[in-house]
């Protein structure tokens, strides 16, 4: 509940707020604290606080682009994540404080269950800690979009970055590997040993397969 973390209405108006870096990379590191699997204690707090730091990141602007209607000439603009604003930004001081922050809470937010977990469970899998209903009127639903945000925008550039101190590149890094190794560890695949699911993604594949652009780009 709001009661954990605050109200969500203030998380949000101070990630959208043009603040200082390092306060909005302190806030982030808090939510990491309290998010991940482990933060919220017993009793599934951590997934329960997961849950509501998830909706927070999808109702503000620094993950997902956001269209805004301009005052001047009311017209729709394209904006793009927040997160990707700051990165140029923080390009010109080669210290990258806020955006390690926003990846760790990626990361924490997509809990995958330890060994000792499994154990205790019965090795029964643990329930997400990403809503199901995440980005349910968007084109692009679930935690994809934030995930692809690391990988395609931030991770694979990490080669061509500056920074002032070395250890900066490897925090980063370590930032966007935790998440995919999350994303993987968290990722059920029960759901296709159902016959009717292999059957979908069968038929799926077979039809990307004949695509003449497919064709020609895997030539």
């Amino acid at each position: 509940s709001d009661q954990n973390i605050g109200s969500q209405n203030i998380l949000i108006n101070i990630l959208n707020c043009p603040t200082s870096t390092r306060l909005r990379a302190a806030l982030f590191d808090v939510l990491t604290a309290f998010c991940s699997a482990w933060g919220g204690g017993i009793d599934d707090v951590g997934r329960e606080i997961s849950y509501q730091v998830w909706k927070i990141l999808e109702d503000s602007d620094m993950l997902l682009a956001k269209r805004k209607i301009t005052q001047e000439r009311s017209q729709s603009i394209y904006q793009p994540p927040g997160i990707l604003q700051e990165l140029e930004a923080e390009k010109s001081s080669r210290v990258f404080v806020e955006t390690v922050s926003i990846i760790r809470l990626i990361g924490a937010a997509i809990h995958s269950q330890s060994k000792r977990e499994a154990l205790i469970s019965g090795f029964r899998d643990a329930p997400s800690s990403i809503p199901l209903d995440l980005g349910k009127d968007s084109k692009n639903p679930g935690s994809a979009p934030f995930i692809s945000l690391v990988i395609n925008d931030i991770f694979i550039s990490l080669p061509q970055l500056k920074y002032s101190f070395a250890d900066a590149r490897w925090e980063l890094t370590e930032a966007c590997l935790s998440v995919m190794e999350n994303s993987i560890e968290a990722f059920d695949i029960q759901r296709f040993e159902n016959e009717q699911v292999r059957a979908t993604l069968d038929k799926e594949l077979k039809s990307a397969a004949s695509n003449p652009f497919m064709e020609t780009t895997l030539a």
